[in-house]
């Protein structure tokens, strides 16, 4: 299937997005981001999505206005109701809607307001790419054989002749 007709909740789902309450503090946020290498987070109220924190929330709502991270609750310095995408739609509709909100990051939702994951325009590139290079290979093997190289065939089997047909 054509990379642009995926669906983006597959690519997703992969991302392994961390999520945390927005009762948490920022500290514990920034921790969480840490240790998973990412730069944002979804926040949560109860089970629905609420936001998201990045490190860019960080450095305009904690740094700029001298908060203590530790007692800065996430409520306080996360991006409330930003763009969100719902997980059926496709990849191509993402990058479009990533464009047209000038964000880099979209969260994306399942029908009940979850946060399924949130996926990077760099998610979409490395998605991309790896798909060209799948696409190259299957081609590469299609010419192969095309060319009368190489068999791709997972087995030749030799039948025994059938005695109800005559032989030549």
């Amino acid at each position: 299937m054509c990379i642009t007709k995926q669906k983006i909740g597959d690519l997703a789902q992969r991302s392994h997005t961390p999520c945390l309450q927005g009762s948490k503090s920022v500290a514990i946020a920034m921790e969480i981001m840490a240790i998973h290498n990412v730069g944002i987070i979804g926040v949560e109220c109860k089970d629905d999505f609420a936001g998201v924190f990045s490190r860019d929330c960080f450095t305009k709502s904690v740094v700029r206005q001298n908060l203590v991270p530790t007692e800065t609750l996430l409520y306080e310095a996360m991006y409330m109701n930003p763009p969100t995408i719902d997980a059926d739609s496709t990849v191509k509709e993402a990058y479009e809607a990533m464009l047209s909100y000038q964000w880099e990051y979209m969260p994306v939702l399942d029908g009940n307001n979850h946060l399924v994951g949130i996926v990077s325009l760099r998610d979409l590139a490395k998605e991309v790419i790896h798909s060209f290079e799948d696409a190259k290979i299957e081609n590469d093997m299609i010419l192969n054989y095309i060319q009368g190289g190489e068999s791709y065939a997972i087995a030749d089997y030799v039948f025994p002749p059938r005695h109800d047909m005559p032989l030549k």
